[in-house]
């Protein structure tokens, strides 16, 4: 078990909700990744030391439990992003169907021009004159695409001719260019495909690839197929931390949630950001109203909450969880939650 500093957990503790009963939450022995530096505290138990008092406030003692982690500033929401399908038109000129295809230099060849590489077609694609072993290819979008993954196909007879290292560039004027991602040291297979993804929050209409180096030929540079897709906005709705089930020690009657939450988009508590807790596994759920407890980093905020179960005991219910929701295409980020219940 990794260990955890007493000193912010019990800061933690003593600002969650005073508790005046010995909290029941235990999670011992459970699996640590250290990935990053922002801990999330799925539930701990406690022991109330009732000779340590500060106007009034108790102080609780860690005796064991359980630390996942978030990296700093990950998402809340899903983690696997989805693209649209390759947005250049199957072209069948430089020109046509629509927007531009253009490169540094081309074949002499009607079928090692730039368009080749476009028209989704294995037998053709750009290649550079003879000797000509650097240069760029572009295609030009008629609007504007905020463009996130791109792939490219290598020649099916002499892979070799395919780039090594290169640069993906967005550019709104065709002079002034951005690079969006670079790549080097890349070896293709014959006939083989790799996909590239980066992040880009702009929108450009004109993209290029801007090779430096192919893999090796000592005649050609060639791309079989180019192709370039958006990302697919998702919904971050998500349901936090039911991979595994805590076990409570005994029925509980409450739960409280601390979340250390930081907006991206403007966020309303208990509308746009709900929490809810379980003591029987997720089959019910008691929804808690999340207050606003101020910053504790710029921008970042704690928020607290507590709600008691009204699902009918049985005296057996111990099967602890807790869920976050939040609206549709909403985008924020979780640094944190504390789980506790008694």
């Amino acid at each position: 078990m990794k260990q955890v500093s007493r000193f912010f957990l019990l800061i933690v503790m003593v600002f969650l909700f005073n508790l005046q009963t010995t909290t029941t939450g235990q999670a011992a022995g459970q699996n640590v990744s250290t990935h990053s530096n922002n801990i999330l505290l799925n539930t701990f138990r406690t022991v109330q030391l009732t000779d340590l008092h500060i106007t009034g406030t108790k102080f609780f003692l860690i005796q064991d439990g359980v630390v996942d982690y978030f990296s700093t500033g990950d998402p809340f929401g899903p983690q696997t992003p989805t693209f649209t399908a390759d947005l250049i038109p199957v072209m069948t000129s430089n020109t046509t169907p629509s927007g531009t295809a253009s490169a540094s230099s081309e074949g002499s060849q009607a079928f090692e021009k730039a368009w080749n590489a476009m028209r989704d077609n294995a037998g053709a694609g750009w290649l550079t004159p003879f000797q000509t072993l650097t240069g760029w290819l572009r295609y030009d979008f008629t609007s504007s695409k905020t463009i996130e993954k791109y792939t490219l196909r290598a020649d099916a007879a002499i892979p070799s001719r395919n780039p090594k290292d290169w640069t993906f560039e967005g550019s709104n004027d065709g002079s002034n260019w951005t690079i969006l991602d670079t790549q080097t040291g890349i070896t293709f297979n014959t006939n083989e495909t790799k996909e590239f993804t980066f992040t880009n929050n702009t929108a450009y209409s004109n993209y290029r690839i801007n090779v430096s180096a192919n893999g090796g030929n000592s005649n050609f540079l060639g791309i079989v197929e180019f192709e370039m897709m958006e990302a697919v906005p998702v919904s971050p709705s998500f349901t936090s931390d039911t991979v595994h089930t805590l076990t409570a020690e005994t029925e509980p009657d409450e739960c409280h949630l601390l979340v250390f939450e930081e907006d991206v988009d403007p966020v309303v508590l208990n509308d746009d950001l709900k929490a809810y807790c379980s003591r029987d596994g997720g089959l019910t759920w008691a929804a808690v109203s999340l207050a606003d407890e101020g910053n504790y980093d710029p921008g970042k905020r704690m928020l607290t909450g507590t709600a008691r179960f009204t699902d009918p005991s049985t005296g057996a219910k111990k099967d602890m969880v807790f869920k976050l929701e939040t609206a549709p295409a909403l985008d924020l980020n979780i640094h944190g939650v504390g789980f506790e219940w008694n």
